[in-house]
């Protein structure tokens, strides 16, 4: 299962909305659940950069993310399709 953050208000409205349509007394415990359940951190975004590889001998250029080292994705994405890095660009990168 994945890590999602969601807000713990979130769940408690759920909650909420479910004791209104079933007027379930058990739902108190799962309010309970939520406000003890321990806060979670985010990791901080990864930032990359698309390192530009030229190819030769016909003088195209492959991309590289710096991340997670995947080659042949596209320049113009804001983000790593692959590992989700934030991108920027670094030209020349192999000289």
């Amino acid at each position: 299962m994945s890590t999602d953050l969601i807000s713990r208000q979130a769940a408690i409205d759920v909650a909420d909305a479910v004791w209104c349509v079933t007027g379930d007394k058990n739902v108190a415990k799962i309010w309970d659940q939520i406000k003890d359940l321990p806060a979670a951190h985010p990791e901080p975004p990864k930032k990359g950069k698309w390192i530009i590889y030229p190819l030769y001998p016909d003088g195209g250029e492959v991309y590289m993310c710096s991340e997670c080292g995947k080659f042949g994705m596209p320049p113009y994405f804001n983000y790593c399709p692959n590992c989700g890095a934030k991108m920027g660009r670094e030209k020349n990168a192999v000289d």
